[in-house]
């Protein structure tokens, strides 16, 4: 038994493991965290107009697309130089893919024609694209119908339903004590109606008999007076809007279908206004534009909002362009780098990091778009 036993353990010493009975090592990947260094001086081109870019009167830049590239640089430790690229934001695309520059900073659209191109950082501002249109005097028609907007007609039904409920609670309180309400109910209800219009708009003709009947004649004066003083403001402040409004024709974006609309050349915005079927016009300054808009040329002026608010706001005759009330789409704002730059990377982190501080970009807001800033500053 002795000689068994270990003929049997001298047997399992020397049996052959299949290598499908290995289990294999486990394989460690090492994902370094070491950040991606950026030694070299970088070449910085900016294009875009105020409020987003702008030159200052001792050749440096500013604006809101400006600060926020200074404030990232300094964070991440970058060095670069900057220069204006002086061409569209197409051609500067195309300039920072062939790599003459190293960042593009500015108002550029996020698109996915750019993005086969060159490389975006996350976006760092979310615009919208808006429109400029010239308004035309309105007609005594049509400032007579304004009078009757949803608030107008919403304060007329309420009218009424009290109307209704007050005429029924004065007849069925005044009907045991007075002859003229006990002529059935449609006699009743009609000269009760007749007694709290009256009152509304004149004297009491009717002297309540019941002490409950001059209770609620009593609170129907008081709604009374209430209402026509909330109607009164509110057909006051709705044709005082719509004349300062004037008549715009183009209030939806089906408006926009097959109307021929200015915008910026070679920008986004061209291809914007064909996604949205309209006709694009080219322009390449702000006083082209608003005159296409004048000889009626163009229907509106498309761009983005904050570049148009601008514009009509350092007018004389501000008064007969305006802003259209609706928001078309967002735009995003985004750093451009050539294809596979590891810039990219720095820049993203450096994003995530000025998000986190609400308050420097509220106060950057603030400091460049001033009075424009209505709808906030979004990332």
């Amino acid at each position: 038994m002795h000689y068994l036993i270990m003929l049997f353990a001298f047997t399992l010493t020397f049996a052959e493991v299949s290598p499908e009975q290995v289990a294999p090592a486990p394989v460690v990947t090492e994902v370094s965290s070491k950040p991606v260094e950026i030694e070299k001086v970088l070449k910085v081109g900016v294009v875009g107009n105020a409020p987003f870019i702008y030159e200052l009167s001792n050749g440096d830049f500013g604006g809101l697309s400006f600060r926020y590239w200074e404030i990232i640089a300094k964070d991440l430790g970058l060095k670069y130089k900057v220069e204006r690229t002086n061409l569209s934001f197409d051609q500067s695309i195309n300039a920072v893919a062939r790599g003459d520059y190293d960042i593009l900073v500015g108002p550029v659209s996020v698109t996915f024609d750019r993005s086969q191109v060159v490389d975006f950082s996350r976006p760092y501002f979310v615009n919208n694209i808006g429109l400029v249109v010239l308004s035309e005097p309105l007609s005594f028609f049509e400032v007579m119908l304004s009078m009757f907007g949803d608030a107008a007609l919403n304060l007329l039904g309420a009218f009424f339903v009290l109307l209704f409920i007050f005429t029924h609670l004065f007849y069925f309180s005044e009907r045991r004590f007075a002859e003229r309400y006990q002529g059935g109910y449609v006699r009743g209800i009609q000269d009760a109606c007749w007694t709290t219009v009256s009152s509304f708009l004149r004297d009491v003709l009717y002297d309540p008999v019941s002490g409950m009947g001059r209770f609620i004649l009593s609170i129907w004066l008081v709604l009374s007076v209430v209402f026509m003083a909330a109607f009164t403001a509110v057909v006051t402040s709705t044709m005082t809007y719509t004349m300062s409004q004037g008549h715009i024709e183009i209030v939806s974006k089906s408006d926009l279908e097959g109307v021929r609309v200015a915008v910026a050349a070679e920008t986004s915005m061209v291809g914007y206004a064909k996604d949205f079927g309209a006709v694009p016009i080219s322009y390449t300054s702000s006083d082209d534009a608003l005159k296409l808009l004048r000889e009626g040329k163009a229907k509106a002026i498309l761009g983005n909002y904050y570049e148009l608010k601008l514009m009509i706001t350092n007018l004389d005759e501000e008064h007969s362009f305006l802003m259209s009330p609706m928001n078309l789409r967002n735009d995003e704002f985004a750093f451009v780098a050539p294809e596979g730059s590891p810039i990219i990377r720095k820049l993203d982190s450096g994003i995530l990091h000025l998000q986190d501080n609400q308050k420097v970009v509220d106060d950057i807001c603030a400091e460049f778009l001033g009075p424009l800033h209505t709808h906030g500053c979004e990332f």
